[in-house]
């Protein structure tokens, strides 16, 4: 028997014992639509209106929500208490229309309720669904690419926490940035004085997570707006819980009449008060050095007096040497001095890993690089520091919130709390595989005070299936039994019951009978570029990636190739070592050997295949208990029936480009790009990758929107001009798009007369207009001299 419901469009219903959430797979299922969550809020408000007939349907929990004609079918979940604490919830976990279509940015929702007051559905009972489908769930946004996680209880008390410091070790899938998300969203709600920093270590990380802010601003300004307007009603219980439900922030509010002040002042914080650098953002005017930097124009650009003293080390390869200088040489911290540590402290911290002699020719390719550096107008991250730490007196930030802190060296580390009155640092010390000489035991020193510390733990494994995360917990085990027991070493629980294939097989010449059967593309993760570029050659179609690559990233299907081979003599020398399991912290140099091998398995959901082409004695017992170990061929048969079933098309092509953006693997996602089939497509991405490249990763936002304006990706031009803070010019490319083809163009000075007192705009159009001119004067050049040569020959 079915219910039918109506809902006036305009208004907005709230109550205070209703959250509304969506799960994983309900994402998945409307992926390809255009303004789902706001479809889906008014099928729930529509429910939560009449608060007599919701009080009855609590009661059977499941059902199936179709509108009228037919086309669309919801499926919820009601007060499900025992999964979000929520006595009334609505979960949306799945759907089902009749549509046939499935292409990208689908506007069916959005036709729907076109020239629409309300909208009608009826609802019908139905079963309860098969499998723990109700794990991870999300908040609504008003972006379909965007999806606030709903924070666990352990997740929730930690961004809570408030004055003290606070360092969160997680494992992999832990949810950790979704944390420093909400920490911000909690300190604005709060109203710290003073600011709030975010910081970590990769620029498309830190405008992820800007934009993510962004866009709780946004959604939070639109309800003020309701509220204001008199289009909300309050159907149940106290009205700021109702907000704090919907919403999800926590409002520091004594009576209900505060309520749209307090959401102002939430909104101006977050404008005003909360700033997202990267360390390389407190320099100016220079060039930023990394590892590309380092192997590209440094040692490829070098005397052959530098290459004959890496020739001396030739069991070191270019990256470890690079991990060396960087993460310890010059990230290592003494007294907060400029000066970077002796060779003779260097020798000693470093007494297990490397020889005295491989230490010293370390160390003098180090001052050969700082020299290099100097010459070329260049420094890092922590020259920056030890730059800007002897002189600092006074704290900037009243909190700072580092995010991947197992990504920052000493040096930088000793600068972020210098600047700050309290932090909130969050990371994993097992995926350690960036240069940082990272030490939990170090930061815990620093932050260190019996009433100022906290120290916490996020155990929920959300990305892998049971079996994949019991994989991972059994090779910390293994990191236990040789290393000893450390607390940065923690045992991660799956959250859902999703079973996962893990196979292992001896490479016997894998890879090439593997390219002779032209498999459907998946990813082969690899230790370094020069294993990566070599595999290319005969598996162009599939994506290879490095260990340092796929770290952040997921994938469904991973084949993890000679991850422990290629270091196999480290191996060997590590059977034989007597290690100190007191003293072996996170950065023992075989710990890193560990590191890789965690980081690569950890980025499997479903599927892990690993092949070895040697045997590695410490792991031996290791892939018999875990494993399904196989032949080479039958192996490759596993390999090839598992990708049968998936096709990476367009769509997973383009967000794949979107997160080698994110993570400045600008050469990935050329290569990604290049395998577009639509020549127009194509060229467009490339573009699109050398302006991020050129503008976005150097922290230009504003040169990056007009950019992306002048070749009519209106969009990302929106998105970084909201990043830029020009707020106007977002304005006018609307304007603009509403009056012409949208991109900009010399037509825009048509707009002058109405925005001269605009600064902002009127910079940039007098700038189109000058950049126009002087294209205009080049080109006449060009003409003038193309006839004096026609005029020359022509008197010849």
């Amino acid at each position: 028997m079915s219910t039918v419901i109506s809902k006036n469009l305009d208004t907005l219903y709230l109550s205070s014992e209703t959250r509304i959430c969506k799960t994983e797979r309900f994402v998945k299922e409307t992926a390809r639509f255009t303004g789902v969550d706001f479809f889906i809020t008014q099928f729930a408000e529509g429910l939560i209106s009449d608060q007599k007939l919701f009080s009855k349907l609590l009661t059977d929990n499941y059902y199936r929500l179709v509108t009228t004609d037919q086309k669309h079918a919801f499926y919820v979940a009601i007060g499900l208490t025992s999964v979000t604490d929520g006595a009334e919830d609505v979960i949306f976990y799945s759907y089902e229309d009749k549509g046939d279509v499935k292409r990208k940015n689908d506007l069916a929702f959005v036709q729907y309720l076109e020239n629409k007051k309300q909208i009608e559905f009826s609802v019908f009972p139905t079963a309860r669904p098969v499998g723990d489908d109700f794990a991870k769930l999300y908040l609504l946004s008003s972006d379909d690419q965007v999806n606030f996680p709903l924070l666990n209880e352990e997740q929730l008390k930690i961004v809570t926490t408030e004055n003290v410091n606070v360092l969160a070790q997680g494992v992999a899938g832990s949810g950790k940035t979704n944390v420093c998300i909400d920490k911000i969203v909690f300190s604005a709600a709060r109203n710290y004085h003073g600011k709030v920093l975010y910081t970590t270590f990769s620029r498309g990380l830190l405008i992820d997570t800007e934009s993510k802010i962004k866009l709780f601003r946004k959604n939070v300004l639109s309800f003020k707006n309701a509220l204001d307007n008199n289009k909300v009603r309050f159907v149940k219980g106290d009205k700021k819980r109702a907000v704090e439900a919907r919403l999800g922030i926590f409002l520091n509010v004594d009576t209900n009449a505060s309520i749209s002040e307090k959401l102002g002042d939430f909104v101006n914080f977050l404008d005003n008060n909360v700033e997202f650098k990267l360390l390389s953002d407190f320099a100016a005017d220079k060039t930023i050095a990394n590892e590309d930097f380092f192997v590209k124009k440094f040692l490829q650009g070098a005397n052959k007096f530098v290459l004959s003293k890496i020739a001396k080390i030739p069991t070191l390869n270019y990256e470890i040497i690079y991990k060396e200088i960087y993460g310890l040489i010059l990230g290592c911290n003494r007294d907060n001095s400029d000066q970077i540590i002796s060779l003779e402290d260097y020798v000693k911290l470093r007494e297990n890993s490397f020889s005295k002699r491989e230490c010293e020719v370390i160390y003098s390719v180090a001052l050969d690089y700082v020299k290099f550096l100097e010459s070329q107008n260049a420094t890092d991250n922590n020259l920056i520091c030890k730059k800007l730490l002897p002189s600092l007196k006074e704290p900037w930030y009243s909190l700072s919130i580092i995010d991947e802190v197992q990504d920052f060296t000493e040096i930088n580390l000793a600068f972020i709390s210098k600047i700050s009155r309290k932090v909130f640092a969050v990371g994993d010390a097992l995926q350690m595989i960036n240069p940082s000489y990272f030490s939990f035991a170090y930061l815990k020193r620093l932050l260190y005070d019996k009433e100022e510390m906290k120290v916490a733990e996020l155990k929920n494994n959300y990305r892998n299936t049971r079996s994949i995360t019991d994989i991972v917990n059994t090779l910390s085990d293994l990191n236990v039994k040789k290393f000893g027991l450390h607390n940065f070493i923690l045992k991660g629980t799956a959250i859902g019951n999703d079973q996962a294939s893990a196979v292992f097989f001896k490479d016997d010449d894998a890879l090439n009978k593997l390219a002779k059967e032209k498999p459907n593309p998946f990813t082969i993760v690899v230790t370094g570029v020069e294993v990566k570029n070599r595999l290319r050659k005969s598996l162009p179609k599939q994506e290879i990636l490095t260990v340092s690559e796929i770290k952040g990233l997921e994938r469904d299907t991973v084949l993890l190739y000679d991850l422990l081979s290629d270091n196999y003599e480290k191996w060997r020398t590590l059977e034989e070592l007597d290690v100190n399991r007191k003293k072996a912290d996170e950065n023992s140099v075989y710990r890193y050997y560990f590191n890789l091998f965690y980081v690569g398995i950890s980025r499997a959901k479903r599927n892990l295949f690993v092949t070895e082409s040697k045997s590695v004695k410490a792991f031996e017992d290791f892939f018999k208990q875990k494993f399904d170990c196989k032949s080479t061929q039958d192996g490759i048969k596993e390999i090839l029936k598992t990708v049968s079933k998936v096709d990476v098309d367009r769509d997973e092509l383009l967000e794949r480009i979107e997160e080698f953006l994110k993570f400045g693997q600008f050469d990935n996602a050329t290569y990604t790009a290049n395998r577009l089939e639509d020549d127009t497509e194509r060229v467009r991405y490339l573009d699109i990758i050398k302006i991020y490249e050129q503008r976005v990763y150097r922290g230009d936002y504003k040169g990056a929107g007009i950019a992306y304006w002048e070749m009519g990706e209106l969009e990302r031009a929106k998105k970084y001009f909201a990043l830029s803070g020009d707020e106007e010019l977002i304005k006018l490319v609307d304007e603009v798009a509403g009056k012409g083809d949208g991109k900009l163009t010399v037509d825009i000075a048509r707009f002058y007369p109405e925005l001269k007192n605009n600064e902002r705009a009127k910079e940039l159009i007098l700038n189109t207009l000058k950049s126009d001119l002087d294209n205009l004067k080049n080109e006449l050049k060009d003409t003038r001299k193309i006839l004096q040569g026609a005029r020359k020959n022509g008197k010849k």
